[in-house]
């Protein structure tokens, strides 16, 4: 079954992009189930068709963030911090039901960046006789 937050598109696009925002600046957002999962989706596409940091990548990013400060927090401080990262960027996880109207909440957030090891050598012993 499809998930649909509103009929209008334009209502929904707008969502996507003010929740990408926050999230980009806060790096984290609590929202509802349903909404999560659009934006799951939402933001690991936007961080994948903006990983090749080009001036085509930050017009994209302009046309899809509202702030210029999150643009200059993606470019300069998300993207480095995720250069091995494949596909995913952000995880949803569940929060349990908020009061009043008893609906699913769901913290997202990005992902751990990976720790980059520092290259160790491994010497192997030779193969030939030893000289004692």
């Amino acid at each position: 079954m499809r998930v649909t937050l509103r009929s209008k598109t334009d209502y929904r696009r707008t969502l996507l992009r003010n929740q990408l925002t926050s999230l980009v600046h806060f790096e984290s957002v609590k929202t509802t189930k349903n909404q999560a999962k659009q934006l799951v989706a939402f933001a690991n596409h936007f961080f994948n068709q903006i990983k090749a940091s080009d001036v085509n990548s930050r017009r994209r990013a302009a046309g899809i963030l509202f702030s210029p400060l999150a643009i200059k927090k993606v470019f300069d401080d998300l993207l480095p911090r995720y250069s091995q990262e494949t596909t995913t960027f952000v995880r949803p996880l569940s929060l349990g039901r908020r009061l009043g109207d008893n609906a699913a909440l769901t913290l997202i957030s990005f992902l751990p960046a990976l720790k980059q090891s520092p290259a160790t050598t491994v010497t192997k012993p030779s193969k030939g006789k030893d000289d004692s």
